[in-house]
Parts: structure tokens; C-alpha cells; sequence
């Protein structure tokens, strides 16, 4: 049973449903109605589940080759192919299910959209073929705290639009982040990477460039009165940090290696921090 657990990725699992939940909490207003959060939760969890186990069946032949991701349970035969693959189907109709009947259409068509994105258009397509694959899969990744807002709301506001766009802001320095920190790996699996496909210091400026957007998304949730000062004042701290630790990347010579594990780690502690806010900016002036 712990392979079938191992197969759905818990840690991306608990990172989407945190990010879920800082979107609910952040539309609810203070106001939170219980059980349509543990509604959205749970068919969010089944459907990310079942994407997470297509992406393992689907990236086989990839995880063999990198050092990172060759114990996986499919790699090493732990679990049948088939078995993962009805597990997924069976996975993906209970979390579709939950989220159509229990929490409302424009989540179902929301998260609909989600997995085809990272099932189709990124693990099968453009993970393989195309440097483009990181903004691909951060339309995907960005979309659980957007679940979360619609679930209260049930429409798609400006708000939204630019709670999304934060976190595909967030999302794509990340992924480099992991890229160049993983670099080898990723040149021997030939998977093509903008480190790779450009070079290192593109990367870097890339990842500024990112962090910028990131903070400008979130200043203007502040502008338009979408959240308290508090909101902005926190993740900022946090945000700008992030930034300085990738201008330092880019102007001093350091270790490529443990400079983009702390930038991937500082990445980390900024989207907690943000989900943090997310959840508890109604409660300060």
C-alpha cells in the first residue's frame, strides 16, 4: 500500500491543497463555510492524485535516467503499470465527481482544465520537445489556489486573475531554481531545459525577472484593495529577500549548486508565507 501512496506525490499534494486553502480563505473573507472547503479539498486531492500518477506512468522512461527521480516506485517495478494506470481512472472520476456535484461547475471546468494541461500538454508534449514546458505546466500548477477562491465565489474576478498569474509568477523560477541545481540530471535524461537550451546566466536574469513579476502581482492585490496592508507587507519582506538572493546569483561568482538549492528552498518559504497571509489577511487591519 505505501507504493500507491509514494505513486500520487503527497508533497506536491499538500503543497497544492495549503495553496487551495490560502485561496478559500482569502474570498471567504472571514467568513468560511466548512464543509464546501472539505468538498474542494478532497476532489482537488483525488484529481491532483490521479494527474501525479499519469505523470509517473507517462515519464518512465525519463525517471530512469536521472538520478533524482530513478527509485520511484514505476521506475523500480513496484507497482504494475496497469494497476497505476486504473488506479489514476479510478482516482480521477472520484475527485471530478466530488468537485462537479459538491463544490460548483466553474471548479469542475477549472480543475478539468488543470489536468489536461499537466497530463497532456506538459508531461506527454512539451516536457519532451519544448523549453516553452515550464510556463506550460505553471498554467496547471497555478490553478488549486484559483479552485479554492472560486469555490466561495463562483466566478472568476480580477482578483483572481491576478492571484493566478502571482503564482505562475512564482511557479517558473522555482522550476528553474530545481533546473540548475538538478542540471546534470536534466542534460543526461535530454530533457530541454532553458539552462541547457540558453545558458546558465539567462537562467538567472530569467529568474529575476520572474521574482519581479511575482512582487508586482502581489502589489497589485494591495493597489486594488483585494488585501490589507498586512498582506503585502509580510510577503514582501519575503519577496524581496527571494529577489536579492537571486541578484547575488547573478552578479557574484558562487556555487551554482548551493546557491539554487537556497534559492529553490527561499522559494519554498515564500509561497508558504504567501498562502500564510492568504489565510489570515481578513483577520488583520
Amino acid at each position: 500500500m505505501i507504493n500507491y501512496f509514494k505513486v500520487i506525490k503527497p508533497r506536491i499534494i499538500i503543497g497544492n491543497l495549503l495553496s487551495l486553502i490560502g485561496g478559500f480563505f482569502l474570498a471567504s473573507r472571514g467568513t468560511v463555510i466548512w464543509d464546501l472547503l472539505i468538498f474542494s479539498l478532497t476532489g482537488t486531492l483525488f484529481v491532483i492524485a490521479s494527474a501525479c500518477v499519469f505523470n509517473n506512468i507517462i515519464d518512465i522512461d525519463l525517471d530512469k535516467k536521472m538520478k533524482r527521480t530513478k527509485n520511484r516506485v514505476l521506475p523500480k517495478n513496484l507497482i504494475p503499470v496497469k494497476c497505476a494506470f486504473v488506479y489514476g481512472i479510478l482516482l480521477s472520476i472520484l475527485g471530478f465527481n466530488i468537485i462537479y456535484f459538491y463544490v460548483n461547475k466553474l471548479c469542475f471546468y477549472l480543475i478539468l482544465f488543470a489536468f489536461f494541461i499537466y497530463v497532456f500538454a506538459y508531461t506527454l508534449f512539451t516536457k519532451r520537445y519544448s523549453v516553452y514546458s515550464t510556463f506550460i505546466g505553471s498554467l496547471s500548477g497555478a490553478i488549486p489556489p484559483i479552485i479554492g477562491y472560486c469555490s466561495v465565489k463562483n466566478r472568476i474576478d480580477f482578483c483572481s486573475l491576478l492571484l493566478y498569474f502571482s503564482l505562475i509568477f512564482w511557479q517558473i523560477p522555482h522550476f528553474y531554481s530545481i533546473s540548475l541545481y538538478s542540471l546534470e540530471d536534466y542534460r543526461n535524461s535530454g530533457i530541454p531545459i532553458l539552462p541547457i537550451y540558453k545558458n546558465v546566466k539567462i537562467t538567472k536574469i530569467y529568474i529575476i525577472l520572474f521574482i519581479i513579476f511575482y512582487i508586482i502581482s502581489n502589489a497589485m492585490l494591495l493597489y486594488f484593495s483585494y488585501v490589507k496592508i498586512y498582506y503585502f507587507t509580510i510577503l514582501g519582506m519575503f519577496s524581496f529577500l527571494w529577489l536579492f538572493l537571486a541578484f547575488y546569483g547573478l552578479f557574484v561568482r558562487v556555487n551554482l549548486f548551493l546557491w539554487s538549492k537556497n534559492l529553490f528552498i527561499f522559494s519554498l518559504l515564500t509561497i508558504c508565507v504567501n498562502i500564510l497571509v492568504m489565510m489570515t489577511d481578513n483577520y488583520y487591519l
